[in-house]
């Protein structure tokens, strides 16, 4: 049976020309597409020596791809690290010295970096800037960050670029105000505009062989835009969810959303046309604010954790506490806020991305 659903999936991947599926969440540095300011003044800061940045960006923006082309580009004049998460200060040490070897004699004696003599180790090793990428700063904690910037700061050719969720800010705000201070470029990764979008579908068929957007229509593509709100990591699972239907029902041309497409949002993703989040949630009834809000940090939740964030006190029990949030929801996803998917028994449910982008630009 599996070996049949292979055949079928191969064969209709070669009448598109393809290799292989576009829109898997694979890291592609190729076919990064827009934020050309964002990198524009990224580009400008690490070229003028600047020692601290910051991008930020909601889950799925694309903040990883945008690290991983900056390491594939940076790595013809300058040395580059790249962390998905951030290092603790052993675990930095071990970046730094696979990147700058410790000689042998100094292995075999034993002698060994350790994270106080780190910043010395670099200046001594390093010819050119050292550049070091870290992705997911916002789960990094205090000691982890001040090490980062100590090291840093006594590195001559060291800087550091640190990409996170919006909630990095509050975390540098509130607990390392020294690093924050620092921060000379700090770019933002909102979503991508209608062209964007287009041309991210695009990159993807193309680096698999194909041919422009198709199987997909150029009214499918504006579809696929207004739903994902310019969203990377949307587009791509929203773009995937037709091609899986397209294979099943072996249709060659990609013509309608679909049930991939969901409800409609009320609120238009034009950026131009949002309304500030803060009016937004204003407009909102009080426990729909709270619901809103504590989702507006994490996809795929369910209405028990859901319940959790907001807190349990003001319920006569857990039961009761879900029951309202379950109801609070199904009023949500019936305005186009939330969307749910079933997952074991239940469903799991995510702000759409157009409101997920309207309360970040807010």
């Amino acid at each position: 049976m599996i070996e049949a659903y292979e055949k079928s999936t191969d064969q209709w991947l070669q009448k598109q020309g393809w290799k292989e599926n576009p829109f898997t969440l694979k890291i592609l540095p190729s076919a990064f597409v827009g934020y050309q300011d964002q990198v524009k003044r990224l580009t400008r800061h690490i070229r003028e020596g600047h020692k601290f940045a910051l991008v930020i960006g909601a889950t799925g923006s694309g903040k990883t791809t945008l690290l991983s082309l900056f390491k594939d580009e940076l790595a013809k004049d300058h040395d580059v690290i790249y962390a998905p998460k951030p290092p603790k200060p052993e675990e930095l040490v071990m970046l730094v010295t696979e990147r700058y070897p410790q000689s042998i004699i100094h292995r075999l004696i034993g002698k060994r970096v350790n994270i106080h003599g780190l910043a010395g180790y670099v200046n001594n090793k390093a010819k050119r800037n050292l550049v070091v990428l870290i992705d997911e700063g916002h789960e990094a904690d205090t000691e982890a960050l001040e090490w980062l910037r100590s090291v840093t700061d006594q590195c001559d050719r060291m800087q550091l670029v640190l990409a996170g969720l919006p909630t990095l800010d509050e975390l540098l705000r509130r607990n390392l105000e020294t690093l924050r201070s620092r921060v000379t470029t700090r770019v933002e990764l909102v979503a991508l505009n209608e062209s964007d979008v287009n041309e991210l579908v695009r990159r993807r068929i193309e680096g698999q062989g194909g041919s422009g957007i198709k199987p997909f229509t150029e009214e499918v593509v504006q579809g696929i835009y207004k739903r994902s709100g310019g969203f990377p990591r949307e587009v791509l699972k929203l773009c995937d969810a037709l091609v899986q239907t397209a294979m099943e029902n072996e249709t060659n041309k990609i013509s309608s959303l679909g049930s991939a497409g969901g409800p409609a949002p009320n609120v238009s993703v034009q950026r131009e046309q949002q309304a500030p989040a803060k009016d937004f949630m204003r407009d909102l009834p009080y426990k729909q604010r709270k619901i809103v809000t504590a989702m507006s940090q994490e996809d795929n939740m369910y209405p028990s954790e859901i319940a959790e964030r907001m807190g349990l006190d003001k319920y006569k029990s857990k039961q009761h506490a879900v029951r309202s949030v379950n109801n609070i929801l199904q009023r949500l996803a019936a305005d186009g806020l939330v969307e749910r998917v079933p997952r074991g028994k239940g469903y799991v449910y995510s702000l759409v991305p157009s409101i997920k982008n309207a309360l970040i630009q807010g």
